[in-house]
């Protein structure tokens, strides 16, 4: 019995240890075992006690780690849900303002169509068409034609707005209504000293801001054609009789186009180039869209081009100009163009 005493006194340090090492496995890292002596049990005792200290330590540490790491993320995930309301107001807010742009836009763009002619005016003397194809929107050129108070036709005017946008869309409204104004209110008076008078006006008018026009004006008297450059491309005439095609310009071979319109710091006087049209002669003038465009080599169309266009086309006004709209076209390889485009054709009928 002494024996069996003694045997167990020696195993109950093994027993306590074993029972700590069971309750770790079932997750109480907060077990200390009993130490009795100094001897090799004990001390293994005292390391087994280090140990779950040591494993309770990294267990707070990491609870403690991953309680401050769900705090963080909570707060993400609440700031997250914060942009992403912020961003669905933000696009409610753009969509509503684009809804806006667009109904302007769709307003600017009817307004400016209700100030240009949808045809020409009927005239005995002359056979006139035209192609008005903005780029997008608001166009930044401008066309119109002038009749005397009995409704003859006495003239044509196709202007081209530096930029692109509502800005340049309303200066062509107000550039249409200035030289409307000055060439009916001045007949009598030279077509350059009219141009001159409109470029007044314009400057008065756009002082404050950096758009500026180019552009052709013609007058007609009778036969004779009065025509004004203000830093546009050519015009172009095809004779009937030999089927040339030549740009209009003075014998004396000295410049003729006048400065831009609009700009104080250009303004100058401008000359004024007479001609006669006989019966079916053809003018042609466009704004710089047609002779500049490019195809998908980057090659520019060029008024050589245009010319070549020109002297092949034949028939009516209308007919040049739709051989003019498709020869671009043609050599662009598309119907959309980077720039507004305007070409207007005249014919003398008689």
């Amino acid at each position: 019995m002494f024996i069996f005493f003694y045997v167990r006194s020696l195993l109950q340090p093994l027993n306590w240890l074993m029972d700590g090492i069971n309750r770790i496995r079932k997750g109480e890292v907060g077990v200390a075992v009993r130490k009795r002596g100094n001897d090799e049990l004990g001390r293994l005792a005292e390391q087994f006690n280090a140990m779950t200290d040591e494993i309770r330590s990294h267990r707070e540490h990491l609870e403690d780690m991953v309680a401050k790491r769900t705090e963080q993320l909570l707060e993400a995930k609440a700031d997250l849900e914060k942009t992403n309301s912020n961003l669905v107001t933000t696009n409610r807010t753009l969509e509503e303002a684009r809804r806006i742009m667009d109904l302007d836009m769709k307003m600017a763009v009817n307004v400016q169509l209700s100030f240009f002619l949808k045809r020409p005016p009927h005239s005995d003397e002359w056979d006139v068409s035209f192609a008005f194809m903005p780029m997008s929107g608001v166009a930044g050129d401008m066309y119109d034609f002038y009749t005397d108070p009995s409704g003859k036709l006495v003239g044509a005017s196709l202007m081209d707005v530096s930029g692109h946008g509502i800005a340049s869309g309303l200066i062509t409204m107000i550039a249409k209504s200035v030289i409307f104004r000055n060439i009916s209110r001045n007949p009598d008076l030279g077509l350059n000293r009219v141009i001159e008078m409109i470029n007044d006006d314009l400057i008065m008018e756009l002082n404050k801001v950096d758009n500026y026009l180019t552009g052709i004006v013609v007058r007609f008297k009778d036969n004779i054609v009065e025509y004004v450059n203000a830093g546009h491309p050519e015009l172009l005439m095809k004779r009937a009789g030999t089927g040339r095609v030549d740009i209009v310009a003075p014998d004396d071979g000295l410049s003729y186009k006048g400065y831009f319109l609009g700009l104080e710091a250009m303004k100058m006087p401008f000359r004024q180039i007479n001609f006669p049209m006989r019966k079916d002669d053809v003018i042609l003038f466009f704004s710089d869209c047609l002779n500049e465009s490019t195809n998908e080599a980057g090659e520019e169309y060029g008024i050589e081009r245009v010319m070549d266009c020109f002297n092949k086309s034949s028939g009516s006004a209308g007919e040049v100009v739709h051989a003019m709209v498709n020869g671009l076209i043609d050599f662009t390889g598309s119907s959309k163009f980077n720039d507004d485009l305007t070409i207007i054709a005249i014919r003398r009928l008689v």
